[in-house]
């Protein structure tokens, strides 16, 4: 079984790099990132990010929130859920700014991500809400 991407891999470390020295984030948050990332690979056995469909990113979400802590037991706590969620979002953002990544499979899955804190079980007005923000 495939373990990377080389293309991957590549935009991967262009984004790390850019998170490290330009943004200056501290090195666990940058494993933090690299932890999502792999976290959506597994999901995806690697596929070339380039490739992208937008059922992925529902499926991972679907996946995602089944998974168990590895130290507890216990299912994912909605923390991990929505910072994984948020991480990868800032990833494919920033792929698509540089245009690593196609256009049109990038901005589904950025729909997809912005629609995260659904998945968290808001009343029906707050989500209404939160599409209201995002449009302006």
């Amino acid at each position: 079984m495939t373990k990377h991407n080389p293309n991957n891999e590549r935009i991967k470390r262009k984004y790390l790099i850019f998170m490290k020295e330009a943004r200056q984030q501290q090195e666990a948050t940058i494993d933090a990132i690299a932890k999502a990332i792999n976290r959506f690979e597994n999901y995806t056995k690697f596929r070339d990010f380039k490739s992208f469909r937008f059922e992925q990113a529902v499926g991972f979400k679907k996946h995602l929130a089944k998974q168990d802590n590895k130290r507890t037991g216990d299912k994912l706590s909605k923390a991990t859920l929505n910072s994984t969620l948020r991480q990868l979002k800032s990833f494919f953002n920033g792929c698509l700014c540089r245009r690593d990544i196609n256009h049109a499979s990038i901005t589904l899955m950025l729909n997809i991500l912005i629609c995260q804190k659904m998945m968290f079980e808001l009343p029906r007005q707050n989500v209404l809400n939160l599409f209201r923000q995002e449009s302006r």
